[in-house]
């Protein structure tokens, strides 16, 4: 008698992980006779029926050498080994960068591995949405760019066999394209005291996968960048036009930002030191930055509103008269820095009437 194991169901070389195959013990001539079957994987017992038909879903567990050992009465027959191998496995989409949120603008490269063969058996092609997106390729690779906000959607790819025209097809992956970001500057306080900083913070919403650059830009100087580190934070002692750059992949967003130095306070010196003095007589007021002593200003000087006097002395004369009636104030700015000013102090009342009157609290 002939001894036959056969398959029914699938072929091997096209068999998943996970798909159900179904092994038959067959005997030429001796279909009538009742067997009982004992089933073996690499030599070890599995089962034992009297159904000559063995099913199970395929696993990489599962593979190997299966014989099945027909039995009737005192007699048993052996029969030859069929190998069952897991698994040909799923092609695997891959996107690099390794995204699922992309920007108009930006670039995204597929890669489409068949696990199966070599790269060059294989036509490959991407779908969008079950759909062809794109067409016929040579290489398992493909990158677009730019992607678009109308791209979004579920994409998978499938390789054609060059020599039989089987087709294995990938997972879906889900990719969203939205508008491009806007970078936020944010700082502290918005001024910074004399010897202190103020620290800025640069942030694109969401932020995985940023990284940052810094500019600074003054009157007198062209954009510099400030560091070659590419911290979200950095901490700043000078006043000037601040720009922060957001990176990520090929793509570069930028947000401007401005920041003014400003002192705690400045204050009103007068000689000589009277309380009280006439028409005719002269005082000379000093704008004195606090805790900026040894720093080279320039300084303005502003009588009831309107400048009198701008320069590098600090020092303003005053002959009390009617003319020269009026509230004095005065605010001084960094030399090398227009940005870095201070704030305005407080108002002094000269009268040409009365005389020059310093106020207690001014005493």
């Amino acid at each position: 008698t002939s001894l036959i194991l056969s398959i029914i169901t699938v072929l091997l070389s096209s068999m998943f992980s996970g798909e159900t195959i179904t092994l038959t013990c067959e005997v030429q001539g001796g279909e009538t006779t009742e067997w009982t079957y004992e089933w073996r994987r690499a030599g070890s017992f599995i089962y034992m029926t009297r159904e000559k038909k063995l099913t199970f879903n395929v696993s990489e567990s599962n593979s190997g050498d299966y014989r099945c050992l027909m039995k009737m009465y005192y007699k048993h027959t052996l029969i030859n080994v069929l190998n069952v191998l897991c698994c040909v496995l799923v092609a695997v989409l891959t996107i690099d960068p390794n995204w699922l949120t992309f920007y108009d603008g930006e670039r995204v490269t597929f890669t489409c591995d068949m696990n199966e063969g070599n790269n060059t058996d294989w036509e490959y092609e991407i779908r969008r949405n079950g759909e062809q997106f794109i067409q016929s390729y040579p290489h398992k690779s493909y990158t677009l760019q730019p992607i678009q906000t109308d791209q979004s959607g579920e994409y998978q790819c499938c390789g054609v066999r060059k020599s039989s025209s089987d087709t294995k097809c990938s997972g879906t992956v889900s990719l969203t394209v939205t508008v491009q970001p806007k970078a936020k500057l944010t700082a502290g306080p918005t001024t910074i005291p004399v010897g202190g900083s103020v620290t800025l913070s640069c942030s694109v919403e969401p932020s995985a996968g940023w990284k940052y650059r810094w500019y600074k830009k003054t009157k007198n100087t062209h954009e510099v960048q400030l560091t070659d580190e590419e911290n979200r934070d950095i901490d700043v002692t000078q006043g000037g036009i601040y720009r922060c750059m957001g990176m990520r992949g090929n793509t570069n967003f930028y947000i401007d930002y401005s920041l003014h130095f400003l002192s705690n306070n400045v204050v009103v010196t007068r000689r000589p030191n009277w309380p009280q003095m006439f028409s005719g007589e002269t005082i000379t007021l000093t704008c004195e930055v606090q805790r900026g002593e040894t720093t080279e200003w320039t300084c303005e000087w502003r009588r009831s509103g309107t400048t009198v006097k701008l320069g590098n002395d600090k020092d303003l004369n005053v002959t009390v008269s009617e003319s020269s009636s009026g509230e004095y104030s005065c605010q001084c700015r960094l030399r090398d820095d227009w940005y870095s000013v201070t704030k305005w102090s407080e108002k002094i009342p000269v009268s040409g009437e009365s005389g020059f009157f310093v106020p207690p609290q001014h005493r």
